[in-house]
This record gives structure tokens, sequence and C-alpha cells, in this order.
């Protein structure tokens, strides 16, 4: 580093730094939750790419241990929530298949980075705020950087000659990347539309931006999660099928007014191929590989098809059977049973504002996770913000209580103001 950047970066990270000892939950709520939207890699030692919301998660750790001993953060939070289980048991499972691995040095980083997606996410974000109010301001930013994320993509869009054909990349964030975090934007601003009370303006000028970024990333598997996460809102809210069936149809067109001459040119060129059938392949050759070994897998990341070149077959059930077999297989579809176990709680609450929260937290999660079955999966941004969201809802089931609300919401000062285990009535 030039000493130059480094008088620059320096203070700049002091205060970060400082930031986090002082204010620890402002810190991950603002920070560490942003910092997901840029998914660039910094730095790749050992092989392992290095993002900053890594570095900013190893700061918010540390300042973690630093407030929890002098009193002024809360203990990890484990119990009361099957999915945290859930997680931890499917997290172990990749480590486990270093066992058998049959490339170790992959298995031991994709380990690494399960720990991270699968229990450090969600226990931070579960643990740390301290109202269900701070939760809402959180979102609320992040629903703003998405919307600014799409005014870039929009622009790109209409300037670039090959948008229209290869998708919107902007630096460090390729179109699948991008697609997933506007479709989340989508699904956060659908659900702040359904509370009571609340202004809509901004709300509805964010959706309209996102769903604008969403098309000009021209990412098909984005807006299936789109509609996934809009269509699990209006389960937990019992409300919107209207402006669900106005946005899918909105999605419909869209894709045969925008993306699908943009494919149809694309594959007239000589030599040229669309995605949708080299995908069909990439899970032909999942399978054969899968029936090699469909008790334990190959390890943990360590898939690899060498006459596709592929690290990975684009969709989530593949990967895990492939990687880690019945077991790994097994423990996902738990994992999924516990975060489906967690919505319906949420439709009997009165609290129809922190529903709204609710909502959008398992919403943008199924977005993710639907996006995953067409592309690849656990990977940095993307797979940070589903298990951020999943520690944010379960951060909501611990600071009220969706079937009987016993527990009004508090502006806590202190960390001590606050229940930090699940109330009566919740999951």
């Amino acid at each position: 580093m030039s000493p130059v950047l480094l008088v620059v970066v320096a203070p700049f990270a002091l205060g970060l730094i400082v930031w986090a000892i002082l204010d620890l939950e402002w810190f991950v709520l603002i920070v560490v939750l942003t910092s997901m939207l840029v998914p660039a890699s910094l730095g790749k030692p050992g092989g392992a790419n290095i993002a900053a919301v890594d570095i900013f998660l190893l700061v918010a750790l540390a300042s973690w241990l630093i407030n929890n001993a002098v009193g002024n953060a809360p203990d990890p939070q484990f119990r009361g929530q099957p999915f945290a289980l859930a997680a931890i048991i499917f997290a172990v499972v990749q480590w486990t298949s270093l066992i058998w691995s049959h490339n170790p040095h992959r298995t031991v980083e994709f380990s690494i980075q399960a720990t991270e997606l699968f229990i450090l996410f969600p226990v931070v974000f579960r643990s740390l705020p301290r109202s269900v109010a701070n939760i809402d301001r959180a979102m609320s930013l992040l629903l703003f950087g998405t919307g600014v994320l799409s005014i870039a993509l929009v622009i790109v869009f209409l300037t670039s000659p090959t948008a229209h054909k290869t998708g919107t990349y902007l630096p460090g964030l390729n179109k699948n990347a991008a697609g997933c975090y506007t479709s989340i934007g989508v699904v956060i601003a659908y659900a702040f539309l359904l509370r009571h009370g609340r202004s809509r303006g901004w709300v509805i000028a964010m959706l309209l931006l996102d769903v604008l970024g969403l098309i000009a990333t021209e990412s098909r598997g984005a807006m299936v999660g789109a509609a996934a996460g809009i269509f699990v809102v209006n389960v937990i809210m019992k409300r919107g099928r209207l402006a669900f069936v106005v946005l899918v149809l909105v999605f419909v067109a869209m894709y045969f007014a925008v993306i699908a001459p943009g494919e149809a040119a694309k594959t007239r060129v000589s030599g040229s191929y669309s995605s949708a059938t080299i995908r069909l392949t990439i899970w032909k050759d999942a399978i054969r590989i899968i029936g090699r070994d469909p008790i334990l897998g190959v390890g943990a990341g360590a898939y690899y098809d060498p006459p596709t070149g592929q690290s990975d077959p684009n969709n989530v059930f593949l990967k895990t059977f492939a990687e880690v077999g019945i077991i790994g297989l097994l423990a996902l579809g738990y994992m999924l049973y516990a975060f489906a176990a967690m919505i319906p709680p949420w439709r009997r609450t009165a609290d129809r504002n922190t529903a709204a929260l609710a909502a959008a937290c398992a919403g943008s999660f199924l977005c993710g996770f639907m996006h995953d079955q067409v592309d690849v999966s656990w990977v940095r941004g993307t797979g940070s913000i589903m298990l951020a969201m999943i520690g944010l809802l379960m951060a909501l089931d611990r600071l009220s209580s969706p079937a009987t609300q016993a527990v009004p919401e508090v502006e806590a000062v202190g960390y001590a103001n606050v229940p930090l285990e699940p109330v009566a009535g919740a999951v």
C-alpha cells in the first residue's frame, strides 16, 4: 500500500474501529449490513476472496468481545430458535466432509465461509439489535442502498451498447449479484407498502427504482426470486394479492419487452448459446457426479465438472447433494423446515408494522434462495444478506411476541432494558 493511500485509509479505519467499540449495534446494522451490497474482492490470501463485509464482521466480533466483557453487550443468542440449530448443523456437515473430501483445501475454504454465513451472521444479527425501531431504520437504509444501486444499473443499461444482450455489470458486481440485491429491494419495499399508517411516497419511489434496476440486470433468476419473496410477504401480511399479480405481470411484460429480444439477438451470433441451455447441461453433469457417490459426496466446496469447467452446478440442492451427500441434503432440508416454521406466528400478530419487517426478512431470504436454484449459491454478499435477514427475523422474534404481543416494543438505552430470550408465545 502506498504511503498516500495509507494516510487516507488509516484515519478512516481507526474511525470505524472506534465506532464499532462505542456503538456496536449501529455499526452492525449500518456498516456490516450495507457493506454486503459491495461484494468486490479486496484480496485473495490463500485463494480465498476477502471482501469489505468480512473485515467489518471481524471488527464487529472483536468489539462484541470487548463490550461483552464490560457488560455493554449481550451474550450470543442461540437458544429458542430451531433455525439457529439447523444452520449450525449444516455448517458442521461442511467441516465433517473434510474427512473424505476430494479437495481438502477447497473444503477448508468453503467450511470457513459456511461458518461465517450460517453461524456468525445469524447470531450477530439476532443478538445485537436493541429494538424493533432500530431494525426498521436499518432495513430502510438498506432499501435506500438498493435504490441507489438501481439508479447506477439503469444508467449503465441505457448507456452501454451491450447491456441489453449480456445484462448490466458494475465494477466488482456482476449481473446476477446485482439482480439479487435489487430483487431483495423489491421485496422489502413491497412489504413496507403493506404496513399501516406509514408514509408511502419514498417507499413507492424505491420500489419503482428497484423494479427498473432488476429489469436492467436481466437476471431471470432474480426475477423469479422476487416473485417468491413477494408471495411470502403476502402470506404473512394476508393481503396484497392484487399487487402481487400486478408486479408479476410487470416482470413478465418487461421480460418479453427487454430480456427476450436481447437473448434472441445473442443466440443469432455464430457459436453462441443460451444460458438456459447450458444450465441443463450443467445439471445433467451434476446428477452424473452425484451418482458416483450419493452417500458422502465429493466434499464441501470440492465440486468440479471438467467438461463444463463448472465449480458450482447452479442449483443449491444439486450442489449440496454432490458435495455432502444425503446427509447434507437432509441438513439443508431441516434448515428450510426451520425457516418455514418461523412464518406462521407472524400471520397471527396484531402488530402489522413489526409483521411487515418480519415479512421483508423472510421474503428476502426466500428471494435469494430461489435465485440460487439457477445460479451459484452461498457466495459472499448475496449469501451474507440472506443469512443476515434470517438473523434479523430471529431478532424481531426476540424483541416482540408475534403470537400474543405480550411485551411492548421498548426504545432501549442499553441491552439490559431488552428481553434477550424469546417471550411467551414466540417460536
